[in-house]
């Protein structure tokens, strides 16, 4: 199972800015999964980040704010961030004339 590692390594070059990976993960076909796993647990993070704060600022009900936070603030920013995909597909094709696949998109 290459998967793991291969995704791993192109997150270990990103964190060194090595913007070589955007181009390589754009063409590879089989990277489409694991690139919307990466934009789903970073989504996750930042929800969790909030919760975090609301939780040691000591502002009340924690646990309806991590419900809020990080489950539905990763399913509604996931949701949105496809549609912008898809809004910036029909946007590139309408004006350029270009067609470009949805899985370089994504």
């Amino acid at each position: 199972m290459t998967i793991l590692p291969n995704t791993a390594t192109r997150l270990r070059r990103l964190a060194t800015f090595d913007l070589a990976v955007f181009d390589e993960v754009r063409f590879d076909r089989t990277a489409s999964v694991t690139s919307l796993a990466v934009a789903a647990v970073s989504m996750s993070m930042l929800g969790i980040g909030g919760w975090l704060w609301w939780w040691t600022s000591g502002l009340g009900d924690s646990g309806a704010v991590f419900f809020k936070s990080a489950v539905l603030g990763t399913l509604f920013s996931l949701t949105l961030w496809l549609v912008w995909l898809l809004v910036v597909y029909a946007v590139v094709r309408r004006l350029s004339g270009a067609v470009v696949r949805v899985d370089e998109l994504l």
